[in-house]
């Protein structure tokens, strides 16, 4: 059953409901609206907080009244829609044609510019301006940041090359205006580099070499996936602090140079803080357009058939339109270039002022407004300036797409405002390092800077730093709001680097690896440089923690690291292991990869005294004669590169260590670092971790330590098949030791199992090879590892010469 709670509101009728709105409840909610609405209500407000699921016959009872309130000039609105019904919305499209509100104030406050404007208008008419009536609707204060991206000197010099470009993410609530482009690249941006605006949920740019008709873009649900590339731009959220009606007190119509000079007076005498810069979005009738379009590349640029920006002096600033009555609609900044700015960050304040004015007026007013032409008629039935932009930019044809001129006339016009308290540069958002980062560099703080470029405030935390030049870090963000964001993850390093594990991560992890999914969410390349910046499905929250597998092997005991290594296993690889296929590889050459090779020979010389000529070298703790890594690896491997094994292969990391698994605290599980992830050996990765287990999580500060690890090893070492999986004595006197050789029973048992009926450990013993000889020339193992590495790489060239493979 469906519940009700009907009120009112002032003129607005308010509708709680609580309940499913099914079949049943679609019927109910129908004769509801007949029982309590009346022919004059125009404005009406459903709260949704307790409406758990929408089926079609609830939206076909929405839509009905929709129709029914717009043929009367009024609106229907909805509150604290849940999830679930949300996306109802967006799969059916009714997202669009519904207006949605987040909270129940908000709707409350859009109401309110619902209904007659002539009404409205007699009740809050401003007195005293020079130019235009002002009619004004007031709403809470909340800080308004202005946001700059880019530099813009190139831009003012008709200079801008890939480089100046900056990588902006679109935001459904957000208006911007500057020059832009979409796309996924800097190189792929440049071309068509051109005004660009983003107001009402869509995306419009007009490219410097293009006369035609401006591109745009509205997007569903992925639109924060959308990129856009800037060399400057100006952005703030759609909140406003007041919404104005202004009607010219001439016949002809009233300049924005005008109209805005009577906003400022109007501010000065009603606001304390004497604002002194604000956004302006506006809706309004025009007759013709002035305005300029800018080419922000050289002149000579062939790169876009760029043949020189054009002014107005050129005859392309006044622009006659067809037919009267137009529709425009803008967003930019208008400053008092009079008032005290010394509140605003400088410099940031002379990026916005170096940019060219189209043309200039004596009001000590400087514009940076874009505005789009549409080819419609004004629509007067609402003040709800976001409705207005939103209706107009996905169901009217655009004509032009132009930065505008002061001297521009409009006559009616609805005006959201938010007077500007702070100015914000995306490019130098302060950046802290809580702990060691040696390879921190300027360049690895800008693309730190460039992946966060939502972000007001970051702090970063080191989590790994891997042998490739890599750093790792937990990032904790801050909107420009002041919230603390979702924790996420942040990869730095050589761009070939990056480059390899966006292509892993696309052909691999994307593909097969879902619900327990790493997402990349954004990239980004810098010079040599580049960087990746992880999120997490089934992250709890913004105060989770992020910590490595391995600083939880360290910390815990055996039985509880046994189930996180069956979710690694079972759960989150399962879609990389679940469907393996048999192939010939040649597993010799597989691997066949020393970490370092010339170092690991040369720390074998001296400090075993190894000639990769003596085919036997002697081993301690009465272990007697075995065979000499480097012989086998110099004699031996290379005759053995050509033998084939039909085994099976299957999608794999490649490079499977403990740092590279990330935990939170309810033991979610998530994979990062995919620059060697492929199809593969399918044992790749349990090889590695068990060689990293044995020598990197035992801590060895003693002779009699490294023996017993040593006669542990040996038993492992002897098993004869994949099935055969030794038991560990009773007596191990290190429990470092029995966690480490527990776990690698779990590991040989996933061996066993992942490979079906090919129960052959040779093909182990290959792939635990290179990665325990490459224990000598690690920096991050003290020499008791080394000489285990040195003793096990032995054990396992010998049994490889005992199965004469």
């Amino acid at each position: 059953m469906m519940e009700f709670r009907f009120e009112r509101t002032g003129t607005i009728a308010v509708f709680t409901l609580n309940g499913r709105i099914d079949s049943s409840g679609s019927s109910q909610l129908d004769n509801a609206l007949k029982t309590w609405l009346v022919p004059t209500d125009l404005a009406v407000l459903f709260d949704m907080t307790g409406v758990s699921y929408m089926s079609s016959a609830g939206i076909r009872v929405f839509s009905a009244l929709e129709k029914t309130l717009h043929r009367k000039n009024g609106h229907l609105y909805l509150c604290a829609v849940q999830p679930a019904v949300v996306k109802v919305l967006e799969i059916t499209g009714f997202h669009r044609i519904f207006t949605l509100c987040p909270t129940r104030e908000e709707a409350v406050r859009r109401c309110r510019l619902t209904g007659s404007p002539a009404v409205i208008q007699q009740e809050t008419t401003i007195p005293g301006t020079a130019h235009a009536r002002l009619s004004v609707d007031s709403f809470p204060d909340h800080e308004a940041i202005l946001k700059i991206t880019g530099t813009g000197e190139k831009v003012c010099a008709e200079a801008v090359d890939a480089e100046d470009l900056v990588p902006r993410t679109f935001a459904c609530d957000e208006y911007s205006a500057g020059i832009g482009a979409l796309g996924d690249s800097a190189t792929e941006s440049l071309p068509n580099l051109g005004e660009l605006l983003t107001i009402g949920g869509a995306i419009f740019w007009q490219p410097a070499k293009s006369t035609d008709a401006p591109d745009f873009l509205i997007p569903e649900k992925d639109a924060p996936k959308i990129q856009l590339h800037t060399a400057f731009s100006v952005a703030v959220d759609g909140k406003f602090h007041e919404i104005i009606v202004a009607e010219p007190l001439r016949p002809e119509g009233v300049s924005l140079a005008d109209l805005f000079s009577d906003i400022f007076s109007h501010a000065k005498t009603t606001r304390k803080d004497c604002p002194s810069m604000i956004s302006v979005v506006m809706y309004a009738n025009i007759n013709e357009l002035v305005g300029t379009p800018h080419a922000p590349l050289q002149e000579n640029d062939t790169r876009a058939g760029n043949s020189g920006p054009r002014s107005p002096a050129d005859g392309a600033g006044l622009r006659p339109l067809l037919n009267k009555n137009k529709t425009l609609v803008s967003f930019g900044l208008c400053i008092d270039t009079a008032a005290d700015l010394s509140a605003f960050d400088r410099d940031a304040l002379d990026a916005i002022l170096c940019q060219k004015a189209p043309d200039v007026d004596q009001k000590n007013l400087f514009l940076y407004q874009f505005g789009l032409v549409f080819d419609a008629q004004q629509d007067r039935t609402t003040r709800d300036i976001t409705r207005l932009v939103s209706k107009v930019a996905a169901q009217e044809s655009c004509i032009d797409l132009q930065r505008l001129c002061s001297s521009m006339i409009v006559s009616r016009a609805v005006i959201g405002v938010s007077y500007i308290s702070g100015i914000v540069h995306t490019d130098r958002v302060p950046v802290r390092i809580i702990g060691e980062c040696p390879g921190w560099n300027s360049t690895f703080e800008t693309i730190t800077r460039r992946l966060h470029h939502g972000c007001r405030e970051l702090e970063l935390l080191p989590l790994t730093g891997g042998f490739s030049g890599t750093s790792v870090f937990r990032v904790n963000a801050w909107d420009w709001n002041g919230r603390k964001m979702m924790p996420l993850v942040m990869k730095l390093g050589g761009w070939e680097i990056i480059d390899a594990e966006i292509r892993g991560y696309t052909d691999h992890v994307k593909r097969y690896i879902q619900n327990n999914a790493t997402q990349v969410i954004e990239t980004e390349r810098v010079g040599d440089y580049g960087g990746i910046l992880y999120n997490f499905v089934g992250i709890r929250g913004t105060e989770s923690k992020i910590f490595s597998l391995e600083d939880y092997y360290l910390s815990h005991t055996t039985d509880e690291i046994l189930p996180v290594f069956d979710s690694l296993f079972r759960v989150v690889l399962r879609g990389w292991y679940g469907q393996p296929r048999l192939k010939e590889i040649f597993l010799y050459q597989e691997y066949n990869k020393f970490w370092r090779y010339d170092q690991i020979r040369a720390y074998a010389a001296s400090h075993f005294g190894a000639d990769p000529d003596i085919e036997e070298i002697e081993l301690p703790f009465g272990l007697d004669r075995s065979v000499n890594p480097l012989w086998f690896v110099e004699k031996i491997l290379p005759d053995r590169l050509s033998k084939a094994f039909l085994v099976y292969e299957a999608s794999v990391h490649g490079d499977l260590n403990m740092k590279n698994v990330l935990m939170d605290e309810t033991n979610n599980l998530w994979l990062i670092d995919f620059a060697e992830t492929r199809y593969s050996h399918i044992l790749r990765d349990i090889v590695k971790l068990e060689a990293v287990i044995k020598g990197e999580m035992i801590p060895i500060f003693s002779r009699q330590a490294l023996a017993e690890l040593v006669s542990l090893d040996v038993q492992f070492l002897s098993a004869r098949s994949l099935s055969d999986i030794p038991q560990l004595p009773h007596n191990i006197q290190d429990p470092a030791l029995e966690k480490a050789f527990r776990c690698v029973q779990k590991l040989r048992r996933y061996a066993d199992l992942v490979t079906l009926l090919d129960d052959d450990i040779t093909q182990y013993y290959l792939g635990l090879l290179p990665y325990t000889l490459n224990l000598l020339s690690y920096t991050s193992v003290n020499e008791y590892a080394k000489e285990y590495g040195w003793i096990s790489a032995s054990l396992i060239c010998q049994r490889l010469m005992e199965k004469r493979t």
